[in-house]
């Protein structure tokens, strides 16, 4: 109210200024041709018209404005405040008790990600590194053991491929003189001779001569049971390589599993849970009980709690680490303005601040809140934008403008184009030389603009700066 009383008061201020000055120019020239002989106002403006000289029109800061349709929605302006993006807002903890060796970062220092901000001495992780380096041997026995079982367990299926293809002992012997058996290879071979000769000494009997019955008799058994025999033979290495090979991979995987949860233990220990590049374990034995404490974004160190030398215990908050590059906006909604808004996650807000003028930006609704803080009686509403604004810092006061109606095409005007005459709003409208008073009928209401539902179009031109100052004029000529 108080805005609008100075600016009808400046308007009525001008409008005297420029009375006078037309009314000492035409003193001066009184006897002799009128100031604006070429350029003289019309005598026959209407009554609710007002015309200017075209200096009149430029001291009097006269502007004309296009009518144009916009997508627009109403809105509700929330309380709110600036705050950090949780995701790039990090209190840096100490894993494990330790002392300080030095410490490398100040307060509002930039750090990169994984850049080291202290060293300490930890003796839990020496004995973490211990137990991976234990552990990681041990899963390179387990894979060696691995690969020797597998290697037997093909050699074993080779020897049963050769004996079922009929293949004999040399050559058989031959053929596997570069595989691995093991344990086999020796039982294998010799129960392959053992059935060779006992068929060989059945087969010789089998031509006649002096052997008796019961000789040729026990000479066939005996090659029957060589060969009983190998068939068995053959069939437990079959399976007992089948299940030293599946013992193996069993034992493997085990040993592997140890050492990599081992190293994600000791990864986690040392900050560099999200840096799998770094080094876990140093290669000078001396360092294992070192930790260098790492940031795990980009950012600025906005805290630091310790110094060198100092101890510190299991969990103590060592650094925060803060990026500012994207910030949240949370605003407060109220029980009763709920039902007024018309967004989900995903659209956009206004964002304006007292700490930046009159900056407006837009925000892109992250999350609405469903629980109602029984202290504030609210529900947050939070929304994130990229901070181009370099006075802004978390904890400021915000202004929030949320649409509370679809967006739709919409006939707007300056709110300074509007003046309003014995109760009726009104624009004025250049007429030629004159502005003529044109009443309007308004809608909705928005950040700086007014619908106008009739009767003009778009396309149409307004005053736009410099109505109050018309209004004025046309008041003045109403009282002559």
């Amino acid at each position: 109210m108080l805005r609008l009383l100075s600016l009808l008061a400046a308007a009525v201020a001008v409008a005297g200024a420029v009375y006078l000055w037309t009314q000492s120019g035409h003193d001066a020239h009184s006897g002799g041709s009128a100031p604006y002989a070429d350029n003289a106002p019309p005598d026959n403006a209407p009554p609710d018209a007002v015309s200017l000289h075209p200096d009149e029109r430029a001291a009097a800061g006269i502007e004309l404005a296009s009518l144009h349709t916009e997508r627009l929605h109403t809105t509700l302006t929330l309380p709110g405040r600036i705050a950090y993006d949780e995701t790039q807002h990090v209190a840096i903890a100490a894993a494990a008790a330790g002392a300080l060796q030095s410490v490398l970062v100040q307060p509002g220092d930039s750090v990169l990600p994984g850049q080291t901000l202290a060293v300490m001495r930890c003796p839990k992780a020496g004995l973490a590194r211990t137990e991976l380096m234990q552990l990681q041997t041990d899963a390179q026995l387990a894979a060696r053991e691995l690969d020797w079982r597998e290697a037997t367990a093909a050699g074993v299926q080779k020897l049963i491929y050769l004996v079922q293809s009929g293949e004999g002992a040399e050559q058989i012997e031959t053929s596997l003189r570069s595989d691995r058996l093991g344990d086999h290879r020796a039982k294998l071979l010799a129960a392959l001779n053992e059935k060779q000769l006992a068929e060989q000494l059945a087969d010789s009997s089998r031509g006649g001569g002096v052997l008796s019955g019961r000789e040729l008799a026990r000479r066939q058994s005996a090659a029957r049971v060589a060969g009983a025999s190998f068939l068995a033979e053959i069939e437990q290495a079959g399976f007992e390589a089948t299940q030293d090979l599946d013992r193996a991979r069993a034992a493997a995987e085990a040993a592997a599993r140890r050492a990599q949860i081992a190293k994600q233990e000791l990864a986690t220990l040392l900050g560099l849970a999200g840096n799998a590049d770094q080094e876990l374990v140093p290669a000078d034995e001396a360092e294992l009980s070192v930790v260098k404490v790492v940031s795990p974004i980009a950012g600025v160190v906005e805290r630091r709690n310790f110094s060198r030398s100092e101890r510190v215990a299991t969990g103590d908050e060592l650094f925060i680490v803060a990026n500012t590059d994207r910030l949240w906006v949370e605003a407060d909604i109220r029980g009763g303005d709920w039902r007024r808004l018309h967004l989900e996650p995903g659209a956009t807000v206004l964002v304006s601040t007292p700490a930046t003028g009159g900056d407006r930006w837009e925000a892109r609704v992250r999350y609405l809140g469903r629980q109602i803080d029984p202290d504030a009686g609210s529900a947050p509403l939070v929304a994130e934008f990229e901070n181009t604004q370099p006075a802004l810092r978390p904890g400021m006061f915000a202004r929030v403008q949320v649409p509370t109606s679809e967006a739709a095409e919409t006939l707007v005007a300056p709110d300074s184009a509007v003046v309003d005459v014995d109760g009726v709003p009104a624009v004025f409208v250049p007429d030629g030389d004159a502005f003529r008073l044109t009443p309007v009928k308004l809608g909705r209401r928005f950040d700086g603009r007014v619908e106008l539902c009739s009767p003009l179009r778009a396309g149409d031109q307004v005053v736009s700066q410099g109505a109050f100052f018309l209004k004025s004029e046309l008041l003045l000529a109403g009282e002559e």
